[in-house]
């Protein structure tokens, strides 16, 4: 599981109960309020899925039951777009099951096969209670090779391939907060950027050689909170030198979502662009979500393997 808008606490309510297997206390997923909630998982490869099933069943009140569930998948990437596959309603009459191995409330719905590698669940409302909970979901199908041959993809940008850094116009200081640290690999504690404040700021890199890039990617997360991580983001390039004849290849915003542990990132946030030859890039922060100071954890720009 990678992230949910809310959880109760980290334990006997927490999102991770959804896919333990088990119902009953300790096994049941409660948000903080009624509010709509989104829960992502993601599955160890691609599968084609035939069946959804849903436990709403949990030791409190079944005012609390999720009512209208929907289920969206993707095939690509974590954060692109989402392809919705249903939306059902879960019945919410209360049955004790005189076996604790078999449960009464379990619901089977059928889908229409669907390729997907992540999923998305949201829980549209309840029955009228205080909080929205549910006790277990299940995903029935079979596992899948990808489709066509994958392209392999090389982070031309890292410091270990020769990626260096030339430039930049703020950074708050020359170690744990260092420009530098965008293209270290490690997101995380004393791994991640940070500038002087939240006003736009310009970093500047440069490649060991001209190189044709096809995709970029962004991981905002550092060890402080959210607010401060970059949202509005644009990547220019030259193949002239460090200051002259930059084109941007785009601009990009970037979500601010947390991983369900926190101290874990979500995976990098991934764009593809039109192929362009580069050897300097540009990473220019324009602006946060809210916070004091702009921060990013790792950038990273791709190109194919020779």
């Amino acid at each position: 599981m990678l992230f949910a808008t809310s959880q109760y606490n980290e334990t006997d309510w927490a999102a991770h109960n959804l896919i333990d297997e088990a119902i009953g206390k300790a096994h049941e997923f409660c948000a903080k309020n009624n509010a709509p909630q989104e829960i992502l998982f993601e599955l160890p490869k691609s599968a084609m899925l035939s069946e959804m099933i849903i436990d709403p069943y949990t030791t409190e009140s079944e005012k609390n039951w999720a009512k209208d569930v929907e289920l969206w998948v993707s095939t690509t990437d974590p954060n692109g777009e989402y392809i919705k596959v249903t939306g059902v309603k879960v019945d919410n009459n209360r049955m004790e099951s005189q076996d604790p191995t078999y449960s009464l409330t379990e619901q089977s719905f059928p889908l229409t096969p669907t390729r997907a590698h992540w999923v998305k669940l949201q829980l549209k409302n309840n029955y009228g209670g205080s909080y929205t909970q549910l006790g277990e979901v299940k995903l029935m199908g079979y596992f899948v090779e990808e489709e066509g041959k994958q392209q392999q993809l090389k982070n031309v940008l890292a410091e270990e391939n020769g990626g260096k850094l030339v430039y930049f116009s703020s950074q708050y200081n020359d170690t744990d907060w260092a420009a530098k640290n965008l293209i270290d690999g490690k997101v995380g504690k004393d791994n991640g950027y940070c500038a002087k404040d939240n006003k736009p700021a310009e970093v500047v890199f440069v490649l060991p050689s001209v190189t044709t890039l096809s995709q970029v990617a962004f991981n905002p997360m550092t060890r402080e909170g959210p607010p401060n991580w970059a949202k509005d983001v644009e990547v220019q390039v030259s193949t002239q030198g460090p200051k002259v004849g930059f084109t941007s290849v785009g601009k990009f915003t970037l979500h601010n979502r947390q991983n369900i542990d926190t101290s874990k990132p979500l995976p990098d946030q991934v764009f593809k662009i039109e192929p362009v030859q580069a050897k300097f890039i540009k990473l220019m922060l324009l602006n946060n979500h809210g916070g004091s100071y702009t921060q990013m954890g790792e950038f990273k720009v791709f190109a194919a393997e020779p």
